[in-house]
């Protein structure tokens, strides 16, 4: 089942300074998106995929490493407003591009 977004991304900010919880990584992000709902969460991941950038889902940052945000970061979701759990369809493939 394709996914559309809205075009809408929710908040975006430039320049955001992530940390992780522990305050052991840190990286400035170029741009963070907020997104608030499902679609708009799907047009965060669609403007990164249109503007060949690597995007990361973050949470609550418990991560002692890089796999939260890294360097290589160029779009940063902040999932902290979403107001649900996102439920995940099991798929019989994966398409790529």
């Amino acid at each position: 089942m394709p996914c559309t977004g809205d075009g809408t991304t929710g908040l975006m900010a430039p320049m955001w300074a992530f940390e992780n919880w522990s305050r052991t990584r840190r990286h400035v992000v170029p741009m963070r998106c907020q997104p608030t709902t499902v679609t708009q969460l799907v047009a965060a991941v669609q403007a990164a995929e249109n503007a060949s950038s690597v995007a990361k889902a973050v949470g609550s940052g418990w991560s002692y490493t890089d796999v939260a945000i890294g360097p290589d970061v160029r779009i940063g979701i902040d999932t902290d407003l979403l107001s649900m759990s996102l439920a995940i369809e099991p798929t019989t493939s994966y398409r790529s591009r």
